[in-house]
């Protein structure tokens, strides 16, 4: 895993990135006049920007929430011990549920015209 530097800064991009095509799509659709498909698209490229966001995000609460046990004096306690050795099976872990629980969402996301713009 990388530093908690480093995902603060993956994590900092990713919401920068979803702004900015939040910000561009309403730009396209005030000024041209976008196809279904274009914005069936834009849609899936933004759920998977949030979906990408959501998972960034568990490696940086974890390493927060590990940097601040051993900041006061928790570091020498065996759970947290153990959570320091074990951090990305962690992660993996939390990943895993996550991403099960998108699967078994997207049928009916996708019946219910999730993706779908008017």
């Amino acid at each position: 895993m990388f530093s908690l530097k480093t995902h603060a800064i993956i994590f900092g991009s990713i919401v920068f990135a979803i702004m900015a095509w939040g910000v561009i799509g309403n730009m396209l659709h005030a000024y041209t006049d976008v196809p279904i498909t274009a914005t069936t698209t834009g849609n899936v490229i933004f759920f998977l920007g949030f979906l990408t966001l959501g998972l960034s995000a568990v490696p940086l609460m974890v390493k927060l929430f590990l940097a601040g046990q051993v900041a006061i004096g928790n570091g020498n306690a065996r759970m947290i011990q153990f959570m320091i050795a074990h951090q990305t099976a962690i992660v993996f872990g939390v990943w895993a549920f996550f991403l099960l629980g998108t699967v078994m969402a997207m049928p009916d996301m996708i019946k219910s015209g999730f993706f779908i713009s008017d």
